[in-house]
């Protein structure tokens, strides 16, 4: 494990370890969990923090927040889920 100053995060090496045994499905299921979690927590900051915003408004800043894609629908990025099944 290095740590230096160009670098934001370490991985602790029974963590890689665990990561390592994990299938490709596996690892993205969890990077895919990751970001419904922090989707999910920004919502719940917005609507907290902006008790006057509608619905369609923090949904709307969810989305520019989290994507770089902002030249897709915004149906398209909120139901990223649909198609998916449960993961």
């Amino acid at each position: 494990m290095r740590l230096d100053a160009g670098q934001i995060e370490v991985v602790d090496d029974a963590m890689a370890e665990v990561l390592r045994r994990k299938t490709p499905a596996e690892r993205i299921r969890i990077g895919f969990n990751i970001w419904i979690s922090a989707r999910d927590m920004l919502m719940v900051f917005l609507k907290t923090t902006h008790p006057d915003w509608s619905e369609e408004v923090i949904r709307k800043e969810v989305i520019r927040r989290l994507s770089q894609y902002e030249h897709l629908g915004l149906s398209e990025i909120w139901n990223v889920q649909k198609g998916l099944g449960e993961i």
